[in-house]
């Protein structure tokens, strides 16, 4: 809920600003907040659209809390979601039924612990993997709007995703299912537009 909230204000605060000027290219089109799907257990970011809306380009700032891990994680994910074509529903509503994503997250904190860029000293050569850096790849659905109203341009998403490092394990080792390896994320989206 508080989700929507943040989406709603920042749009009020952007639509007054769009309708007296032109608006320019550094200024974002669209913002989202999204729930799980590995960039944090709450996550918000900004992005662009391009090609008619077939490709979203975002940051997000995403968090995780101690009260889901032993110590609070911060997330910065740079993602790209392609959109292969839309549908419209209605007159209001419109379908994109499948969009494909990839996204590279890195993880902000305390190199000491659990997460570093490069590999310590301390460990082999090629033993283990950077923690701090992550591919992810991601599969979902979206819906959007059109209709009038203050819900104009918002639209909802539902991802299926997952690491390269979780992929490599599942493919490496017999023990683990592809359950273990996939999370879904939910999110919002308003457009400025």
């Amino acid at each position: 809920m508080m989700a929507l909230v943040v989406l709603l204000v920042l749009s009020s605060l952007t639509a007054h600003a769009g309708k007296n000027c032109k608006r320019s290219l550094l200024v974002p089109d669209h913002v989202k907040t999204q729930f799980a799907g590995n960039m944090g257990v709450l996550s918000l970011g900004l992005g662009y659209s391009f090609f008619n809306g077939k490709l979203e380009s975002d940051m997000f700032y995403g968090y995780v809390g101690t009260g889901q891990s032993d110590h609070s994680i911060q997330h910065l994910t740079q993602k790209n979601t392609f959109y292969p074509y839309s549908l419209p529903v209605n007159d209001v509503l419109v379908w994109k039924p499948v969009s494909f994503g990839l996204s590279f997250l890195y993880k902000v904190g305390d190199t000491n612990r659990e997460t570093w860029l490069f590999l310590p000293e301390r460990y082999p050569n090629s033993y283990y993997f950077a923690t701090a850096f992550h591919a992810l790849v991601t599969v979902g659905t979206s819906m959007t709007y059109k209709g009038p109203g203050i819900l104009r341009n918002t639209g909802m998403y539902l991802e299926a995703g997952t690491t390269a490092l979780y992929i490599r394990n599942w493919l490496s080792e017999d023990f683990v299912k592809l359950s273990d390896i996939v999370s879904l994320g939910i999110g919002i989206k308003k457009m400025f537009n």
